[in-house]
């Protein structure tokens, strides 16, 4: 299996080398982006992957970590394990504002939405 990615790596190397030279210019840029892409899909998935985890407690998800989503979506978690959803509600509604896909931040305000009912 990992000879046949390593494969279909290099024939996309080799492909996107031979599209480079022939391509105008500003389009190189884009190919070399490709090729980082690449390279970082080559890590093995303990170098590539995120050092914070997420787990679950009594239905609210917190974060292990340091990160500023951890310790935010940790702040609201521990609101809402005291029972204060609209408290928690207004730290994760401002934490959506600049991470808007972070999952813990998303599920943990559903579940507050739902309380709060």
């Amino acid at each position: 299996m990992k000879s046949c990615a390593c494969y279909i790596y290099f024939l996309l190397m080799v492909s996107a080398g031979a599209i480079a030279a022939g391509l105008p210019a500003g389009a190189a840029e884009d190919i070399t982006g490709l090729q980082n892409l690449l390279r970082l899909a080559e890590k093995s998935p303990d170098e590539a992957g995120p050092k914070d985890h997420i787990y679950f407690k009594h239905d609210i998800v917190y974060c292990t970590g340091e990160s500023s989503l951890a310790v935010e979506n940790n702040k609201a978690a521990a609101n809402m394990e005291s029972g204060d959803f609209a408290g928690a509600a207004e730290v994760l509604e401002r934490a959506l504002k600049n991470s808007a896909l972070f999952f813990p931040f998303r599920y943990n305000l559903g579940t507050c939405f739902i309380s709060a009912s």
